[in-house]
């Protein structure tokens, strides 16, 4: 009887021992997060300065080269608007989907093919936090 026990004890131990893995490791399911290294960073930003150079410039084959083609009028406003002297925080990351915030204008670019080209421009408010 003692034997059992002890033997009980053991797989309710080895049982309860799942239960405390770390969730990422432990749902083989989830997605995986790639981040971006400090050259996708900078390759980012560099993209950025010169899709600004070509809006402001109004070249239309630039623009297409810079932008995906379903951006709206309302986003390149935001985007005229963005001060790129200040740099921005990764807001959101995954590989070739980044999502840098530019003091509370987040830009959204996605990795095609050689390049990072724009998909969408949105205002989100800045939380100060104390």
């Amino acid at each position: 009887m003692l034997r059992n026990l002890f033997i009980g004890g053991i797989v309710i131990l080895f049982l309860s021992g799942f239960f405390f893995l770390n969730e990422e490791e432990a749902n083989p399911y989830k997605e995986k997060t790639e981040t971006i290294d400090e050259t996708a960073f900078i390759e980012i930003q560099l993209n950025h300065k010169a899709a600004e150079f070509a809006l402001e410039q109004g070249e239309e084959g630039w623009l297409d080269f810079h932008f995906e083609q379903s951006i709206s009028e309302k986003d390149l406003l935001l985007f005229s608007k963005i001060n790129t002297e200040l740099e921005p925080t990764v807001a959101e990351e995954n590989g070739s989907e980044v999502t840098l915030n530019w003091q509370g204008t987040e830009v959204y670019y996605k990795k095609n093919e050689k390049h990072w080209k724009i998909e969408h421009i949105k205002e989100v408010s800045i939380v100060n936090e104390k």
